[in-house]
Formats: C-alpha cells, sequence, structure tokens
C-alpha cells in the first residue's frame, strides 16, 4: 500500500471530505457563477415573501422547504451554494456510512462515495438554484437513519424525530414523494412489530402526522389564495404535458382551450423539435381566449388531461413508458457561458462524455438488480425486508409515479434518487464478486 492509500483507509472520512472539497473548489475557479433556471425564480420570490412573513396572495406555486433553505443562506446566492455543496459532502459521508453498515468492504464504500462528489453534474446540480441536491441529502439521509437506528433497532425517540423533520422537509421540497409515507409506513411495521407490537403505532404517528399536517395546511393556504386546496397551482399545468402526445383526442367539451394547445404543440414541433413545454407558451392565448386566470385554467387543464386520459388508457399507458424511459437518462445542468476559458469548457464536455454512458449503463443496471432480486423472491415466496429492499421500492415506485404524473425534463428527477442507486450497485458488485470467486 501507498502512503496515500493507508492515510485514506485509516481516515475514511477525513479523505472523503477533502476529496470532496477540492473537487468544489477547481470547480469554483473554472465555474464560479451560480447558474439559475426558470425555476429558480419561484423558490426566490418565496423565500423574500417567507422573510417578510406575508403569505397573503401568494400565488402557490411552489411548496416552501427549498424556499426555506434559501432563507439559511441569507437569500445569498453564494452562500446558498455553499450550502448545497455541504450538503452534497455530507450525502458523499452517507453514502459510506450506508454501505460500511452493511458490511461491505472498506475500499468499496470509499470508492463509492468518491465517485459520488466526482461525478460531474452532482457538482453543477449543487451550483444551480435547484431543489435536487437538497432532496437527494433528504432522502439519502432518511435511508441513514433507517438503517443504522430502526433496522438494526438501535433506536431512540430522538430518532423518529428526526427521520420524521427530514421527512417533513423532504415533502415541503418536492410534494412528489409524499408516495414515500406509505412505504416507510409498512416498512416501520414489518421491521419493528416483533419488539414494539402495537406500540409501533406511536412512531409512525411521530414520523408521519407532521408531514401530514404540513401538507393539509400548505393546501389550506393555496385554498385561500387561490380557491383551490392543492400542493402546487402548477399541477393542472403539469398533468397538460403528461397528455401532450394525445391531447387531440380530448372531449369536445375542452374544445376551446385543446385546439389552442394543439395549435402551439405543432408550432413547437416544426419549430423546436420537442413538445415538452408546449404548455406554458399555450397558457396566455387560453387565458385570453377563455379569461380564465392562471388558477382557474389550471383546474380546466386538469379536468380536460383526465378526461383524455380516461377515454384514451393506451395514449396514455405509451406516454408512461416513454416518461419512464426519459426518466433513466441523464443530463448536465449547466450554462456553459459561464465557463469562460475555452480549454476548460473542453475538459468538462470530455469528463461528461465519460461519465454520462456509465451513469445510463448504472441505472439499466439497477433496473436489471431489481428485476432479478423480485423474481428471485417470488419464486422463493419469500421478499426479505432490509436496506436494499427499501431502496428498490423507494426508487422503482418513484420511478413509475413520476412518469405517470408529468411529461417534462425527466432526466432531473432521477437525481435525487443516485444515492441509493449508487448503494445498491455498490452492495450488489461485491455479492456478484464473491459469488463468482466461491465457484472458483
Amino acid at each position: 500500500m501507498s502512503r496515500i492509500t493507508k492515510f485514506v483507509f485509516k481516515n475514511p472520512e477525513i479523505s472523503i471530505v477533502a476529496f470532496a472539497v477540492v473537487v468544489r473548489l477547481v470547480t469554483f475557479i473554472w465555474y464560479p457563477s451560480t447558474t439559475l433556471f426558470n425555476d429558480s425564480e419561484n423558490y426566490l420570490d418565496l423565500a423574500t415573501r417567507l422573510f417578510e412573513g406575508n403569505l397573503t396572495g401568494y400565488e402557490g406555486y411552489r411548496t416552501p422547504g427549498y424556499s426555506i433553505l434559501i432563507l439559511l443562506g441569507f437569500q445569498n446566492l453564494c452562500l446558498v451554494v455553499i450550502i448545497q455543496h455541504l450538503l452534497g459532502i455530507c450525502t458523499s459521508l452517507f453514502v459510506y456510512w450506508l454501505l460500511r453498515s452493511i458490511a461491505l468492504h472498506k475500499g468499496v464504500a470509499i470508492g463509492a462515495a468518491l465517485l459520488y462528489s466526482s461525478l460531474l453534474h452532482v457538482v453543477f446540480f449543487e451550483k444551480g438554484l435547484l431543489t435536487e441536491t437538497f432532496t437527494a441529502f433528504l432522502l439519502t439521509a432518511i435511508l441513514y437513519i433507517l438503517q443504522l437506528h430502526i433496522i438494526k433497532r438501535k433506536f431512540k425517540p430522538s430518532h423518529f424525530g428526526v427521520l420524521s423533520l427530514a421527512l417533513l422537509f423532504l415533502v415541503m421540497t418536492k410534494p412528489f414523494f409524499i408516495y414515500i409515507l406509505p412505504i416507510i409506513v409498512v416498512f416501520l411495521g414489518i421491521v419493528l412489530w416483533p419488539q414494539l407490537k402495537f406500540k409501533v403505532i406511536k412512531p409512525i404517528l411521530i414520523i408521519t402526522l407532521p408531514t401530514l399536517l404540513a401538507v393539509g395546511s400548505w393546501a389550506f393556504l393555496n385554498k385561500q389564495n387561490t380557491g383551490y386546496a392543492s400542493l402546487s397551482s402548477y399541477f393542472g399545468y403539469n398533468l397538460a404535458q403528461q397528455t401532450v402526445n394525445f391531447i387531440h383526442k380530448a372531449p369536445d367539451e375542452y374544445a376551446t382551450v385543446r385546439d389552442i394547445y394543439v395549435e402551439q404543440i405543432e408550432r413547437d414541433k416544426k419549430q423546436l423539435g420537442y413538445t415538452y413545454y408546449s404548455i406554458w407558451d399555450a397558457c396566455q392565448p387560453m387565458m385570453q381566449a377563455t379569461g380564465y386566470n392562471f388558477y382557474d385554467l389550471s383546474n380546466e387543464l386538469a379536468n380536460m388531461s383526465k378526461a383524455t386520459i380516461i377515454a384514451n388508457p393506451k395514449d396514455y399507458f405509451k406516454q408512461v413508458l416513454l416518461s419512464w424511459k426519459l426518466f433513466w437518462g441523464v443530463k448536465l445542468y449547466w450554462d456553459q457561458s459561464h465557463v469562460n476559458n475555452a480549454s476548460v469548457l473542453f475538459i468538462y464536455k470530455g469528463i461528461w462524455f465519460l461519465q454520462k454512458p456509465l451513469i445510463v449503463a448504472g441505472k439499466i443496471l439497477f433496473v436489471g438488480l431489481f428485476l432479478w432480486s423480485f423474481i428471485k423472491g417470488i419464486l422463493r415466496k419469500r421478499i426479505s425486508v432490509h436496506l436494499l429492499s427499501f431502496i428498490f421500492a423507494l426508487v422503482i415506485l418513484g420511478s413509475i409515479l413520476q412518469a405517470a404524473i408529468i411529461y417534462s425534463d425527466n432526466y432531473r428527477f432521477s437525481f435525487p434518487f443516485l444515492p441509493a442507486i449508487l448503494i445498491a450497485l455498490a452492495s450488489y458488485s461485491v455479492r456478484l464478486t464473491q459469488l463468482i470467486r466461491k465457484k472458483r
């Protein structure tokens, strides 16, 4: 062993943090700017409203989780990015600790943590004002708490409180993740029932009740401000994106809105070559033609999309498959204009050229491992309950639900699951290696 290798194995946490810091410092030198996206303005606006303590008349675009993180950075973009870098580094440590907790070799655990920190899209998400870094951190923290304190039955009441807080922020950052609540309830019921019996109801309430109350309160606030009890006033627009490829089959009672949407879709096909965002270009003409405000139109689009889906289940199924396929892809979210040095830009593109197919291959392998594990469990008539089974349920169900409700830039929707996928791949790679050695 070289001195560096000995140091890394002797001080794994220090080494992981040091490597992650160096990667982010190098990135900062050549890409110092914070990347803003279309969604960023909504989060910044809500952060300002929260700081002022005034949510009267709020449009209901976003839930407050990520905006609270922005407030922790005093609404200073540089501080927010620093916080996100710290969250990314903590996520790397969670990956290491989780892999060590399932008795994986220290070298594999260190390698997985270093790999996560070295992925270009991980660092660039931290440089952008989007929810992905925060949600990836929260999801991995939830896995850490479940594995090290609950699955191993080394829990205290405080652990349930921390898990409850992580779930609360996760759902209030991205409401989609509310689907995790029933998974956790079932998981905890199976794991803790032998030890706690009916007393398991108490920790389940501690974990789920705050999130449910927060969701209900935010929906009530939106009802007061917009007239509709929903977590986001974007819901109808998102659902309309899901029907973009067969919205021309919508019932005639929605003819005015439908025809404007179809015209915009055809225009975007010719001019842009894609129709992800056609609804956003069509919404202003729709409001002018119908007299609806933003919220009424969202409700009308939701009703039209539901009716179209019910009447055309085969088209909807095809759309879900397309969205699900996109979910497993990957994309680099950055602004190339922020890189002034042509050589550095070439290096970044070269790194991403190498990393992108490896990430996609890893995701495909993960799906294959799930199918293999699931089929094996069915044949043996036994499904084991452990960290990896929870990860499979979390990721696969999340991919299906995401594909069922929105067709957009689905690449980024899989990012929060990346640490979990990496943990599963590392674990099964070790198992496969051990199996091959035994056969030899």
